[in-house]
């Protein structure tokens, strides 16, 4: 995990760990700061597969749509009815 998070950095990706946020479904996020991306891990699970499997998740997010500064994109796997939000405006 060390090396990734070292990898990460040598990209310009930043790695921040948060503590699970009560009563939010919020598993990892990716936000910019100064013009880089920077990845938030909760630890809502803290297990290892589900930290490798958020950071594959964001790091997708990154190298998918990160060039479009006006992208919002709301993942909720845990509700089965939701429609994901794609942009806001």
């Amino acid at each position: 995990i060390t090396e990734i998070i070292k990898a990460l950095d040598n990209c310009g990706v930043g790695f921040i760990t948060l503590t699970h946020l009560p009563k939010t479904y919020l598993d990892g996020a990716v936000f910019s700061y100064k013009n880089n991306p920077v990845i938030v891990y909760t630890r809502r699970y803290d297990r290892t597969d589900h930290f490798w499997f958020t950071l594959a998740h964001e790091i997708a997010h990154i190298i998918l749509h990160y060039k479009n500064a006006e992208l919002c994109i709301l993942d909720n796997f845990d509700d089965k009815n939701s429609v994901p939000i794609d942009r806001w405006h």
